[in-house]
C-alpha cells in the first residue's frame, strides 16, 4: 500500500488562491488485482489584499508672500540730488522688478536708485509671476543744517553787534546784502559787524544759513 500527500498553491492575476488540499491516492495491492483510489479536494479561496510596490509622496513648495522693505538717505544740501532709495523684495517668485514714481520715475531689477533730488516717492516691486507690492509717501529730505547762527538782532545805526556760527569742522565764509564794509573777519567764527541799515549776514560751510 503507498499513501502520498500533495500540497500545492497557485497564486493567480485575479488574487485567486488555489489550493489543492490533498491529494490521496490508495493503491492496494493483490496478488491477483492492482486498485487505485483517489481523493481530491480543490478549494477556491478569494483574497483581497492591497499590496503597494511604490509609494511616491509629492511636495508643493510653500510660496511664501511678497514683501518689500527700504531705505532711504536724504541729500546732503537743499539743492542737491544725491539723494537715494534702495528697496529690498523678499518671498514671491524671484526675480524681481523695482520702479519708483515720484520727482524722477526710473525702474530697474536691483532695487538701487540714486541721485534723487529730495521729494516724496512710492516703490512698487513685480515678481516673475506679476504678483505686485507698493508703498507710498516715502519721503527723500534735505539733510539737516549743521550750522547754528545767532539770532537776528535790532541794534541802533552804527553800533556794533557780534554774529556767531558754529557747527562746523570746515572754515566758514560770511556776507552781507547789501555790503557792509564793517563786515571784515569774512572766514572768522565771530565776526563784529556795525551796519548803518537792516542788513542779511549769509554764512556758509558746505550748507548755508542765513542770518537775518
Amino acid at each position: 500500500m503507498y499513501i502520498s500527500h500533495l500540497k500545492i498553491h497557485f497564486y493567480m492575476k485575479r488574487n485567486i488562491l488555489f489550493t489543492l488540499l490533498s491529494l490521496m491516492i490508495f493503491n492496494t495491492l493483490t496478488a491477483r488485482n492492482l486498485h487505485y483510489k483517489s481523493n481530491l479536494e480543490l478549494s477556491v479561496i478569494e483574497t483581497s489584499y492591497v499590496a503597494n510596490d511604490f509609494i511616491s509622496n509629492e511636495f508643493s513648495p510653500v510660496l511664501l508672500p511678497l514683501v518689500l522693505t527700504y531705505s532711504v538717505q536724504n541729500t546732503t544740501c537743499s539743492s542737491s540730488t544725491d539723494g537715494f532709495i534702495v528697496a529690498y523684495a523678499s518671498g514671491g517668485t524671484a526675480p524681481y522688478t523695482y520702479s519708483i514714481t515720484g520727482v524722477v520715475v526710473p525702474s530697474n531689477t536691483t532695487g538701487e536708485f540714486n541721485n534723487l533730488p529730495a521729494g516724496t516717492y512710492s516703490i512698487s516691486v513685480v515678481d516673475s509671476a506679476s504678483n505686485t507690492i507698493s508703498q507710498n509717501n516715502i519721503t527723500v529730505g534735505n539733510a539737516s543744517n549743521p550750522l547754528i547762527v545767532s539770532s537776528n538782532t535790532t541794534i541802533c545805526s552804527g553800533s556794533a553787534t557780534t554774529l556767531s556760527v558754529n557747527g562746523s569742522t570746515n572754515s566758514y565764509s560770511w556776507v552781507a546784502s547789501p555790503v557792509d564794509p564793517t563786515l571784515v573777519a569774512t572766514t572768522s567764527a565771530t565776526p563784529i559787524v556795525s551796519p548803518t541799515v537792516s542788513t542779511n549776514y549769509t554764512v556758509t560751510s558746505s550748507v548755508s544759513t542765513t542770518k537775518k
